[in-house]
């Protein structure tokens, strides 16, 4: 199984219970979309939400979404455009939730390509250098 149909899977069987963010939101609704012509692709996503830590239900999505993805490979290629903001999304979330619970926190996120580098951090004491003078 494709580790990130699983991932999108447990995402989406989630979403409806847990954080359901705006990026999330516009995966869920693609599958929706896909699925709205098959009533049994419709009941599993509606079987894997109801019950999002039966891991049977949510490897039993992630199979539909393979099919579907295989019968379509263009609807492959959006879920897998579509995840990685909602990934991005979900992590930062996940990140702020645990950070800030009571205490303040940093919520760091980076998605895209850097040609350079790269820090994400709370409080720096002290110079960071990437070795350029």
């Amino acid at each position: 199984m494709d580790p990130i149909l699983t991932a999108i899977a447990g995402a989406l069987a989630k979403e409806a219970v847990t954080i359901g963010g705006k990026a999330l939101g516009k995966l869920l609704q693609r599958v929706k979309e896909k699925f709205a012509k098959d009533v049994g692709s419709e009941v599993v996503l509606a079987s894997a939400q109801d019950t999002p830590d039966d891991p049977k239900a949510v490897d039993l999505l992630a199979r539909v979404l393979e099919g579907a993805e295989k019968a379509d490979p263009a609807f492959g290629a959006e879920l897998r455009e579509l995840w990685g903001p909602a990934k991005a999304e979900i992590t930062a979330t996940a990140n702020t939730i645990t950070q800030t619970a009571g205490k303040g926190g940093v919520n760091n996120s980076f998605s895209g390509t850097a040609s350079g580098n790269v820090v994400q951090s709370g409080n720096i004491k002290g110079d960071v250098n990437f070795g350029r003078n």
